[in-house]
């Protein structure tokens, strides 16, 4: 994990664990509709036809839906991670930017109707890639490759109730995209996020 996300992932158990006397005092209650956004540091790996690239970068995640019961929520969750980077060669380095997004349903689970939860979703993936080799370069990729695929994420974590209507979490994920084709192929990510949350 890249100084980032070990900076990230202190922070969040820093907030969780100072504001945990306060949430005492707030209920959670998850009675109708939730909005809230997450942002974080993942690691995403895939297969190319050049190799295989593992790349840190930051990301971040956006939900809403409604609460089927208070221990149990149900809605959209889209997911991005996007990163650029060079990949070096016996000649000069080649550019090249990935773009991974995620739209799937999803369903959070809260047991005991307390701040730890469990999450799972499944949906659309979708991968792009632009290599760009240099002018001279010899490179086994080279242009814009784009594919869809399946989408599956799982998480874990914990919130705490702040007000009555907002808690802060962080959270542990894992994403898989089953996207295809020259440049990217397969992809697996995990990470961790602080989470922003409101519930009416």
């Amino acid at each position: 994990m890249k100084p980032q996300g070990r900076t990230l992932l202190a922070l969040a158990l820093a907030v969780v664990a100072v504001a945990t006397d306060r949430a005492r005092a707030e209920p959670h209650t998850r009675t109708g509709f939730f909005v809230g956004f997450g942002l974080g540091s993942s690691n995403a790996s895939w297969n190319w036809s050049g190799g295989r690239s593992s790349e840190w970068s930051g990301g971040g995640s956006l939900r809403l839906g409604m609460a089927l019961a208070n221990d149990l929520l149900l809605g959209v969750e889209a997911w991005r991670w996007a990163h650029d980077y060079q990949i070096e060669t016996s000649t000069a380095p080649v550019p090249v930017e990935a773009r991974l997004t995620a739209a799937t349903l999803a369903a959070t689970y809260f047991p005991g109707n307390a701040g730890f939860f469990l999450r799972g979703g499944v949906g659309v993936a979708d991968g792009r890639v632009d290599v760009s080799p240099p002018s001279g370069v010899s490179f086994p990729v080279s242009g814009q490759t784009q594919d869809t695929g399946l989408a599956i994420i799982g998480a874990l974590g914990y919130e705490t109730r702040l007000t009555s209507t907002f808690a802060l979490g962080a959270e542990g994920d894992v994403v898989y995209l089953g996207v295809g084709g020259e440049a990217i192929d397969t992809v697996f990510g995990y990470g961790i996020a602080v989470e922003l949350n409101w519930y009416w």
